[in-house]
């Protein structure tokens, strides 16, 4: 299958690496001027869990791809993988909404408006929707650092998955990745954004790198909890129903017994790559900034992301 990846950021990287090697060809689309700052090799040091042996999970090695700053309107690409920095989705739709031709438009990206909205431009019969189980950043050296978990996220807007997108999840099984399928895929979106906006709150107000909230330090994590809870009533608000996703209801137990189950994720070193891989603290805070305006439009009280927001 011929593949053409939007950009050459984190995700589509990672993502169009484990799909060559399962025997598809693999384009970067990047903007006129970016393949020769970019160049044509990548070099990688990220981990891939797909892999049953340990000692095979690490991969350190030079990436030769192939980049193009052209996407004529009849381009002959069967899919086209869109993830991007959630702020810049827009940009995307509108370079697309002339160059989707008959490709099949995979989106794996963050949202927190709705999502068919916000790509409305596009032909709609041909999207498929996931999201990435990847992580990391480019570091300052050029270099790839993160990991490739083996399971990812798809979902439908309370259908059945069409044609194309049993197609898509075909294409990454056959890649060795598994996956999770949700019916109201607005609203799982929805409630990853929240949950990470809260942890980036914590992190704002324990001035922390993010790695020390998960690791709990000066029970940043404990703290992280209670501001998962606080965000819960505007997912509510918004139509999430909150006890049909139990990765939310899980921040209801216990603050330590939270803390513990999830900082047991760090023994892991690919949780520990893609976490402080992470290049993009601008990201992370616009999450954080999205979600307060929305509370304080609906009236909700967040003290805690108040008192973030002054340390912004």
């Amino acid at each position: 299958m011929k593949i053409l990846m939007f950009g050459r950021g984190v995700i589509t990287t990672l993502y169009g690496w484990a799909l060559e090697g399962a025997g598809h060809t693999i384009d970067f689309y990047v903007r006129p001027g970016r393949a020769t700052e970019l160049g044509s090799q990548v070099k990688l040091n990220i981990y891939d869990l797909r892999q049953k042996n340990e000692n095979e999970q690490h991969i350190e090695r030079d990436w030769q791809i192939n980049l193009r700053e052209d996407l004529p309107a009849n381009h002959d690409y069967d899919l086209i993988i869109v993830s991007v920095i959630h702020y810049h989705l827009s940009e995307v739709v509108n370079f697309l909404s002339t160059r989707a031709s008959r490709a099949t438009i995979l989106i794996l990206n963050n949202f927190w408006e709705d999502p068919q909205a916000a790509v409305a431009a596009l032909p709609q019969e041909q999207f498929a929707w996931g999201f990435p189980a990847a992580g990391g950043g480019f570091q300052p050296n050029g270099e790839l650092y993160g990991a490739l978990f083996p399971k990812l996220e798809f979902g439908t807007f309370g259908t059945e998955p069409t044609e194309r997108e049993i197609a898509v999840r075909t294409i990454f099984s056959d890649a060795g990745f598994a996956f999770s399928e949700h019916c109201n895929f607005r609203n799982w979106l929805w409630v990853h954004f929240a949950i990470s906006a809260a942890v980036t709150a914590e992190q704002l107000r324990a001035g922390t790198p993010r790695r020390d909230v998960y690791e709990n330090k000066n029970h940043s994590l404990e703290e992280a909890t209670r501001v998962v809870r606080e965000v819960m009533p505007v997912l509510s608000a918004r139509g999430v129903i909150i006890e049909e996703h139990p990765e939310l209801t899980s921040f209801n137990q216990p603050e330590p017994a939270v803390a513990e189950a999830l900082g047991k994720m760090l023994g892991n070193p690919a949780f520990q790559a893609a976490i402080d891989g992470h290049a993009n603290p601008e990201e992370l805070k616009r999450m954080f900034s999205d979600v307060l305006e929305e509370s304080r439009r609906l009236g909700i009280i967040m003290p805690r992301f108040e008192t973030a927001s002054k340390l912004l």
